[in-house]
This record gives C-alpha cells, structure tokens and sequence, in this order.
C-alpha cells in the first residue's frame, strides 16, 4: 500500500500494486489518472468510474509515478 502524503482538507489516495495490477482508491469520481514509467513516459490514461478503479492494461515489474488529483505517488510494481 502506497498512502498518499495526507493533506489537511483532502482526502487519503491510496494505491495498491500487485502481480502486475494496480488499484487506486480515494479519488474522486471523473478523475483524470495518469501512470508515468521511470523515464516520464506515459504508458497509461484513464478516468476515475468510482472512489476505487482497478487499472489496466497489467504493468510490467517496475517504477512507475502515478498522478491523480494534482498528487504524484511512486508506485513498484513486483
């Protein structure tokens, strides 16, 4: 589980890599989620359907900068 940093008048994302998926949860329906690999490149787009959406396609082992509401978190996916 990767917290987001907490901020006073927000809410708490949380994301959750494994075997190659990934879950965002805590976001705002509508969001815009960008997934950035380790060289900047983004390798996948998507719009928040509810507080918890499941990304696809399946990521490959590695670092990955997920940005969501205005926030970065690093995620490793294993």
């Amino acid at each position: 589980l990767f917290p987001a940093i907490p901020t006073t008048g927000m809410h708490k994302i949380q994301v959750h890599a494994e075997a190659g998926k990934m879950t965002v949860s805590g976001t705002d329906p509508n969001s815009l989620i960008n997934v950035y690999n380790i060289e900047g490149k983004l390798v996948h787009q998507t719009t928040a359907t509810s507080t918890h959406t499941m990304l696809q396609p399946e990521f490959s082992q590695g670092v990955y900068l997920l940005k969501v509401e205005g926030r970065t978190i690093k995620v490793t996916v294993k």
